[in-house]
Formats: structure tokens, C-alpha cells, sequence
């Protein structure tokens, strides 16, 4: 057993994979899994993964076919033998201090279900753009999520499995905005929050899912 497990799904991400996995091996806090599912790519990221895993037994690979990132991320989590599931998509880093600084925050408040982070957007070439704080009571972060749909980052959930379980995963029917239903979900059976440290870059760049038709099918699934 292991206290968390980093859930990653990748499609064809083979570009910036590398860099994601090596930002976990760089954690400070090293009791962690890694759990790598392979959405039937078509370019060298199962390769890649298999050499990662090769290195470090901790690097858990799935390959499966494409069924789309909700699926995956579900085959992700039944494998998952932590008590708190990561999420971080195979685009973006963690900061070195990432998985420290959320456990220790998860830990001092029992209530919490799910808890984010400040986000750093970065372009193509980790170069800083912007950052982004989120507010850390439950209140704040539910109200923010039903009036403006802002929200913590994907990548910087951080979320206690047996609640993950227990409400049943992401909803596959979802093809875009899994992340704001399954926090709403989340928030009906449990606390959320968020520490005011930031601790996930977000790579901006053209072939990211949010930019998919203009970002138009993100904002239908978020109404």
C-alpha cells in the first residue's frame, strides 16, 4: 500500500510525457504510485511509458484502447492502491513540493474530500504566463464553481479514493468538463478545498483538450 497514487492519462502526448513523469520522480514526498494509462496511442508514448517503468517500479502502465479520457481515468483509479488519487494530465508538471504540501493539508483537515491548488500557466516552453489562486473554504470554491464555473485545475486534485469510489468515478458520458461534475459530485458527500501554494503548471498549447473546436464543447458541458 502506498498514501497516493498519481493518476495519468495519455493520448498521443508523447511530446511533453516526459517531462510530466520526470516531475513526479523529482517530488520530495516519495511513498507515491504512479499510475500511467495508455488511451491507445498511436505515436511513442507507450513506448515511452514502458522505459519509465523499466527505471522505477513505482510507474504503474496500462495500455488500453481509446475510449477517451473519463474511461481511462476510471481503468486508472480501480488499479490505484492509494488512499488519495493525484490527477495529472500528461501535458502539465507538479511542482517539486506538490504531493508534501497536499498531504499535509488533507491530513490536518479529516472533512476534506477533495482539495486543489494554485495554478501556474506556462507556455510550450515552461516559460511563466500567469497565475491563477482559488479560494480555500468549501463555501468559496462551490460558489465560484456555480456562478462562474472557475475552479481548481484537473491536474491539481487531489482526492480521498474510497469517496472517489463510493460516487462512482468520472461519468464517461462526459466528454468534456469531467473535472467541474465530478467536484460537484464531490461536494455533495464531503468537503472541499484548495492550499493557496502553487503547485501545478499548466501548459498552454494548441493541442490541448480544453482548445478542442475552439473550446466550445468545454462551455456546453459546464452549463
Amino acid at each position: 500500500m502506498t498514501e497516493i497514487s498519481i493518476v495519468m492519462s495519455c493520448y498521443n502526448g508523447e511530446r511533453w510525457l516526459s517531462e510530466a513523469i520526470k516531475s513526479v520522480l523529482l517530488q520530495t514526498f516519495q511513498d507515491w504510485e504512479l499510475v500511467i494509462i495508455d488511451d491507445g496511442s498511436q505515436d511513442g508514448s507507450a513506448d515511452m511509458i514502458s522505459d519509465f517503468a523499466s527505471l522505477d517500479r513505482r510507474i504503474i502502465p496500462i495500455a488500453k484502447q481509446n475510449t477517451g479520457l473519463p474511461d481511462s481515468l476510471n481503468c486508472g483509479i480501480a488499479r490505484a492502491q492509494g488512499e488519495w488519487i493525484a490527477r495529472l494530465d500528461a501535458d502539465d508538471l507538479c511542482e517539486p513540493n506538490r504531493l508534501a504540501v497536499q498531504l499535509s493539508a488533507v491530513k490536518s483537515n479529516p472533512e476534506l474530500v477533495f482539495l486543489g491548488s494554485g495554478l501556474i500557466h506556462v507556455d510550450e516552453d515552461n516559460r511563466e504566463v500567469a497565475r491563477y489562486p482559488y479560494p480555500g473554504t468549501h463555501r468559496l470554491l462551490l460558489h465560484g464553481m456555480l456562478s462562474s464555473g472557475r475552479f481548481p485545475a484537473h491536474s491539481s486534485a487531489f482526492i480521498r479514493a474510497k469517496t472517489l469510489r463510493e460516487i462512482g468515478g468520472y461519468r464517461t458520458r462526459f466528454l468534456r468538463a469531467q473535472d467541474l461534475d465530478l467536484w460537484l459530485r464531490l461536494s455533495v458527500v464531503g468537503k472541499l478545498g484548495a492550499v493557496p501554494d502553487f503547485l501545478v503548471r499548466h501548459r498552454l498549447h494548441e493541442g490541448q483538450v480544453s482548445h478542442w473546436k475552439g473550446g466550445r464543447p468545454r462551455i456546453i458541458y459546464s452549463k
